[in-house]
């Protein structure tokens, strides 16, 4: 216990009189000012870096990631970890929408019947809008088929990887912009056509606008015309007037429901509804004005009303067309497709994390380096410098005396006439 005691006493004089500077010095002076200066080193040294051992404790550092050839499953996770600046660059960054969207088209069962067939040809006399019929369901089919050629060629860019929510809303507002104008476009064409034919007056071959009718005259063949008159209006003064398809004998007289005449064979068909396709009876008085040996009478039935449809069974046949026929584009896209036709090469990102031991101790040491040359530059000539300053200081106020009634006062301090004698 007593070496112990010993010990420690050792150490802390050895502690207290430990000096850096000038410690070979004889000088007592000089030996205290480096004594006071080593307190102030290590007492400084220490407070800093303790204090810049907290800070890069504390401060974050940000490294780079990269992963090379990441899969689907891969960006997926990593996405979902949100990492700052993360991206993946495409190898390809256009890429054709063919190759992850296609469309499978459902069409109306009217298009697979014999309401659309060129057997209509055979029996114009019946039932020529029919045959209309076809040519639109033909046009809409070949329209259909050419658009999305041409938009399966088209590119879809991006310069990264996008996420998949991000995927699925810009190709569902594409899917959906495509049907759109593709209807539009489809629509105008027949728009224009119904309005040449109204503005020129063009006179139909059915005679169901104009009814061109002549008489020979002195040998002269005189023609005479009229304007068609459909119930309660004419086609010179609405485009839209109509009336009831309807069978006719000398006995009978019998009406097909939903099915119109109008001023055009194009606005007969448009003014039409299907409800005649779905009813029996309806049918049955069709193929009662039709020849038993018409190729078209042993086919001609009735639409299936039990399969599933967005249109109803009295829709208006313009609005099957303007919808070009389709029941359901059925389109199928894969952001799995995307992916891989992008083909990113890798993926980087950046991540924040807290220095390891190594990092700082490294850093400290550095800043031991700075500190060690600056204290040791500065201290010693600091204390110098405040020594001196002071021993000045103390030297001028002992000059400071006056004498007073056989006294004088120095520094505050009353010395009598005879021992200043005695001192001189």
């Amino acid at each position: 216990m007593v070496h112990l005691y010993k010990l420690i006493r050792l150490l802390l004089k050895s502690l207290v009189e430990l000096n850096i500077f000038n410690k070979y010095s004889r000088d007592e002076r000089t030996q205290k000012n480096g004594r006071l200066s080593t307190k102030l080193y290590f007492l400084i040294l220490i407070l800093c870096l303790f204090i810049f051992g907290i800070y890069l404790s504390l401060e974050k550092q940000t490294r780079t990631k990269l992963i090379l050839n990441p899969t689907k499953i891969q960006y997926e996770t990593l996405q979902n970890e949100s990492f700052d600046e993360f991206q993946c660059p495409c190898n390809h960054i256009s890429v054709k929408y063919g190759d992850f969207l296609q469309f499978h088209p459902t069409y109306h069962q009217l298009c697979s019947s014999v309401f659309a067939s060129n057997l209509w040809y055979n029996a114009y006399e019946l039932l020529f809008i029919f045959s209309l019929l076809l040519t639109f369901w033909q046009s809409a089919n070949e329209t259909v088929s050419n658009s999305l050629t041409q938009f399966y060629a088209l590119e879809y860019i991006t310069s990264n990887v996008i996420q998949e929510i991000q995927f699925n809303y810009e190709i569902m507002s594409l899917i959906e912009s495509f049907q759109v104008q593709l209807q539009n476009s489809f629509r105008q064409q027949w728009n224009l056509l119904q309005s040449v034919l109204a503005n020129n007056q063009i006179i139909s071959v059915r005679k169901t606008n104009f009814v061109l009718n002549g008489k020979i005259v002195n040998g002269t063949l005189v023609p005479h015309s009229y304007i068609k008159q459909h119930e309660n209006c004419t086609c010179g003064t609405n485009l839209i007037c109509y009336e009831t398809v309807g069978f006719c004998t000398p006995s009978r007289r019998d009406y097909i429901k939903g099915m119109r005449i109008g001023c055009y064979m194009v606005e007969s068909l448009f003014l039409s509804t299907t409800e005649c396709f779905y009813d029996e009876l309806c049918i049955d008085i069709i193929k009662s004005y039709m020849r038993i040996s018409a190729p078209i009478y042993s086919k001609l039935n009735i639409l299936n009303k039990t399969l599933p449809s967005q249109y109803k069974t009295n829709e208006s046949i313009e609005k099957i067309i303007n919808n070009l026929f389709i029941e359901q584009w059925n389109e199928f896209y894969s952001y799995e497709m995307y992916f891989n036709q992008c083909q990113p090469s890798a993926c980087s990102y950046f991540i924040s994390q807290s220095p390891s031991f190594i990092s700082i101790f490294t850093k400290l040491i550095g800043i031991y380096g700075g500190l060690n040359i600056l204290l040791k530059f500065f201290l010693p000539n600091l204390i110098y410098f405040i020594r001196r300053k002071k021993k000045q200081q103390t030297g001028i106020s002992f000059l400071l005396f006056f004498h007073h009634d056989n006294q004088y006062i120095l520094n505050d301090v009353i010395i009598p006439m005879s021992i200043l004698l005695l001192l001189d």
